[in-house]
């Protein structure tokens, strides 16, 4: 009977097999040498982060600044050049049909046709008083001129400053730009100026 006599052994039960594999996976973990570098983050080294974080943070949006206020400032001076130029060629062919108050004045429907290409910038950056009209040697125009005369308009124009750095760097709050084109007048029949 002896020989068929068995001990009744239980299953391992699963917190021991796990427990087990926890083992096993210890024991098999490499151990940390004294080369192995320590890596531990303290209160000090965020803090660190964060100054470094904030000093490279500030420089990085004072130089996007910049970049968007140079931008903004060159689109507004190309936008000018193309108004006078619009208006310019506006000009030269003696049309009047542009005056807002319909009274056929020669001056006010070529400022209307600037104003039309502007975007919106005329009445932010000038007023009709810094509206120059000249001839080729620099001698003052009436009007936008006689049909058959060179005429050279001028727009002596101011865009404000948006990047305190700028400003700084500048020591002004505004540019200062002029814009000028260059035409021939047409022989147009009744020229007023």
């Amino acid at each position: 009977m002896s020989a068929l006599h068995t001990t009744n052994k239980e299953p391992p039960s699963q917190g021991n097999s796990s427990g087990s594999v926890l083992a096993e996976f210890t024991q098999s973990r490499p151990q940390r040498t004294s080369n192995t570098p320590q890596v531990k983050c303290s209160h000090r080294s965020r803090g660190t982060t964060t100054v470094e974080f904030a000093l490279t943070a500030s420089l990085f949006f004072l130089l996007l600044f910049m970049v968007m206020d140079f931008s903004l400032y060159s689109f507004a001076k190309l936008t000018m050049q193309h108004a006078v130029r619009e208006g310019a060629r506006y000009a030269v062919t003696g049309q009047v049909d542009l005056d807002p108050q319909a009274k056929l004045d020669r001056r006010r429907a070529v400022i209307q046709k600037i104003r039309d290409h502007s975007m919106g910038y005329f009445d932010e950056m000038l007023s009709e008083g810094d509206i120059e009209v000249t001839d080729s040697d620099g001698s003052a125009v009436s009007g936008f001129g006689a049909p058959g005369e060179s005429i050279v308009i001028t727009f002596n124009c101011q865009w404000p400053i948006l990047s305190p750095l700028t400003q700084a760097i500048l020591s002004k709050s505004h540019y200062d730009f002029s814009v000028r084109t260059s035409m021939r007048n047409e022989e147009f029949p009744g020229a007023t100026s």
